[in-house]
């Protein structure tokens, strides 16, 4: 990268989609700007060092996986917990009464359980896939593990989640009728 020019058209070029990534994993708008702005001040400083960087979007968007898995960490071990809006699409209606509402915040709540309780592997692979957006084959080059592997760690998420989504579901409707 040749200058601030070049940089501030690497940064506006990417900004919005490098938040979207990074909210992905801390559902929080702030948070995930924060770790935008904090990768790209560091990228900053590492351009400055003369490190070499061949891909600068690439070297970004993992800079930001990274960091996001920082911050999930952080608030795990200080007792916050990251929300995941997974479902939220199917929970909102903007006529909810107070009953549905606090559903809605309990079914959240049981999908966000469901995801911490996948194992830790598991768990760092699904999101890859699922907010990375990474590919198996991306996914098996930046672990080091076999694709197929790769396929089994997410073929397991997706039944322990589509399980505890079946549950949920039969729960919410005895509830309610």
């Amino acid at each position: 990268m040749a200058n601030e020019k070049d940089f501030e058209k690497l940064f506006k070029a990417n900004y919005r989609r490098f938040v979207s990534a990074a909210y992905a994993y801390s559902k929080q708008k702030h948070i995930a700007e924060e770790i935008v702005q904090d990768v790209f001040v560091d990228f900053w400083k590492r351009l400055e060092r003369k490190e070499n960087i061949s891909n600068h979007e690439a070297y970004l968007r993992r800079a930001i996986m990274y960091r996001s898995f920082d911050v999930i960490k952080a608030e795990k071990k200080h007792g916050h917990k990251v929300e995941v809006d997974l479902i939220d699409n199917f929970s909102r209606d903007e006529h909810q009464n107070p009953e549905t509402e606090i559903i809605s915040k309990e079914n959240l709540a049981f999908l966000q359980k469901t995801i911490d309780s996948l194992p830790e592997r598991t768990r760092q692979i699904f999101m890859l896939s699922r907010f990375e957006k990474m590919s198996y084959k991306e996914i098996s080059q930046k672990t080091e593990i076999n694709q197929k592997t790769v396929e089994y760690h997410i073929s397991k998420a997706l039944q322990l989640i589509r399980n505890a989504l079946i549950s949920l579901i039969i729960l919410t409707m005895n509830i309610l009728f």
